[in-house]
């Protein structure tokens, strides 16, 4: 079997595990907001916290379905399936697999959103607005870096010498 981990490869694998990943995160968000807005009634000291578990919480639930799904499958006419380092996946080790790219994941996206905060304050002052102002849009940018967080992190995982790989593409023939 041939392996590739080409950046043309990558991305067609990627993009099928990270539209499942997103349309997961809404559906488990929307889910959650409904439980936030009951809680928030008993609860409204502990609403922000309850929020930030939520999302957490959205986070872990959509990436551990796209990656269990997208492990090991075919889709369509594609040849390009997305393995582990072992083809045999057992339950521990696509969850392995799956900490490896989380933990990657959030602190990439970690990274990056503070890296776009602190550079956001910096960009409306040397278009001279007030700086302040730039606050009120720093909510966006969680959102924005999920998309290159994702992306990177999942390079970092099929990129690598053959010896550390994580995951691999292979092509059916």
């Amino acid at each position: 079997m041939e392996y590739r981990n080409d950046l043309k490869s990558v991305t067609k694998v990627w993009w099928r595990f990270f539209w499942r990943y997103v349309i997961m995160f809404v559906a488990v968000n929307l889910f959650a907001g409904v439980i936030v807005n009951f809680l928030g009634n008993f609860l409204p000291k502990g609403l922000y916290m309850i929020t930030m578990l939520s999302g957490i919480f959205a986070n872990i639930v959509a990436t551990l379905f796209a990656m269990y799904y997208c492990l090991n499958r075919k889709f369509k006419k594609s040849p390009l399936i997305l393995q582990g380092k072992n083809t045999n996946l057992c339950q521990w080790n696509k969850l392995w697999i799956w900490f490896l790219y989380f933990w990657r994941f959030i602190i990439i996206a970690f990274a990056l959103g503070f890296i776009l905060g602190a550079l956001l304050p910096i960009c409306f002052q040397y278009a001279g607005i007030d700086p302040v102002k730039a606050l009120k849009y720093s909510k966006y940018l969680g959102n924005i870096v999920i998309l290159p967080a994702s992306y990177l992190t999942f390079i970092s995982l099929v990129c690598r010498k053959e010896k550390r790989q994580t995951l691999r593409i292979a092509v059916l023939e």
